[in-house]
């Protein structure tokens, strides 16, 4: 059984993230690099701002010594719990020891000819994950969740009508078996939940048990 003839859920995994990679140019990341704990791709997260903010980075290093990630990290989550993660990537964060400001996402910019902020976009890693294991308290996990920059921003469960699934089901997930107190599904920490099945989109911005909103996201 390939790719085009797996009608299992996990076959749709395979086919969303495999697009993606070869026609988006997300980077694939094992599961095992998400913590949990902090909603975070860490190595992800520091890969970027390294990359496109060394002397930001190397300030803050000077200062904080071995625990600078630490400082990073406890500042971002604290930034997307108060103001949102849409506000903290169209902000970014500052650090208060130091007044350092570091970046966690660039626009797309305008023009084309703009070569320094084209360059600063494609600093930018957008990367894909599959069976996120969202909870440190259990072993469930999502179908697929797309992150920018190490920091997660869309979740996913997928459903195939072959195997008599369908977006009702993924919607009913979300509802039943998606504890909305877990840290990930808290408001603002994420920008969209997706039900996906071969036919329909269905989208929620926010998780609130039998009370979660869904809207059609559906062409056509």
């Amino acid at each position: 059984m390939n790719k085009f003839t797996d009608t299992s859920e996990k076959g749709l995994e395979i086919q969303f993230t495999e697009y993606l990679k070869d026609s988006c140019g997300y980077d694939y990341r094992e599961n095992s690099h998400y913590n949990n704990l902090i909603c975070l791709d860490e190595e992800l997260l520091f890969q970027f701002l390294e990359a496109s903010q060394p002397k930001a980075v190397e300030k803050l290093k000077r200062y904080h010594k071995d625990i600078y990630e630490q400082k990073i990290i406890k500042r971002l989550y604290d930034q997307i719990k108060t103001k949102g993660v849409i506000e903290v990537l169209r902000k970014g964060i500052t650090d208060g020891f130091t007044d350092t400001k570091l970046r966690l996402f660039y626009d797309k910019p305008v023009s084309a000819y703009n070569a320094k902020a084209n360059a600063l976009f494609k600093d930018n890693i957008f990367s894909v994950m599959r069976q996120v294991h969202y909870s440190p308290m259990n072993n469930n996990s999502l179908d697929m969740a797309i992150f920018i920059n190490g920091i997660p921003v869309i979740t996913f469960e997928l459903k195939n009508e072959l195997t008599r699934q369908t977006v009702k089901n993924a919607i009913r997930q979300y509802r039943k078996d998606r504890d909305p107190n877990e840290e990930l599904f808290r408001l603002g920490r994420l920008l969209v939940n997706f039900a996906v099945d071969t036919e329909e989109v269905w989208m929620c911005t926010h998780l609130k048990g039998d009370k979660s909103h869904f809207l059609p996201f559906n062409k056509g």
